[in-house]
């Protein structure tokens, strides 16, 4: 992932402020001052999830390493079903219970650990993430 810095907040998807400051609230460890379950208010669950739904479609539109649209699918509908913003690899082998079809997700996991074997499918990497956002739209908030 190449390194980038804005103050800009027009150049990130606000899906990301938002999955980012809950990930923080709720796991953050300070390095100073108070923690920060007390700097970050909660965000509302019905937030979270048209957060998350906007991060899978701007995965399936825009991202181009594949493996972290696939994995960033696999924790949002972790978090819509079980309430629980884990790691991608948690996410992917609680996803691999519940897949129709596992091969996309192992695909993505060699991926991750650095197996040049493996590849992923544009198309079905787009129909694996809207497939989730379909999952969790249908969710209640």
């Amino acid at each position: 992932m190449d390194y980038h810095l804005s103050f800009d907040p027009a150049s990130k998807p606000a899906h990301c402020f938002v999955l980012d400051i809950s990930v923080v609230g709720e796991y953050g460890s300070r390095l100073t001052g108070p923690p920060a379950r007390e700097v970050f208010a909660p965000i509302p669950r019905s937030w979270l999830q048209e957060a998350l739904e906007d991060s899978l479609e701007w995965h399936a539109d825009h991202e181009t390493l594949l493996h972290y649209s696939v994995l960033n699918a696999c924790r949002s509908w972790r978090y819509a079903k079980e309430g629980i913003m884990s790691s991608k690899d948690d996410a992917a082998v609680w996803v691999l219970s519940h897949a129709e079809d596992p091969s996309i997700i192992d695909s993505a996991l060699a991926i991750r650990r650095g197996d040049r074997s493996r590849s992923l499918d544009p198309a079905e990497v787009r129909t694996f993430a809207l497939g989730i956002k379909a999952r969790i739209a249908q969710m209640p908030r």
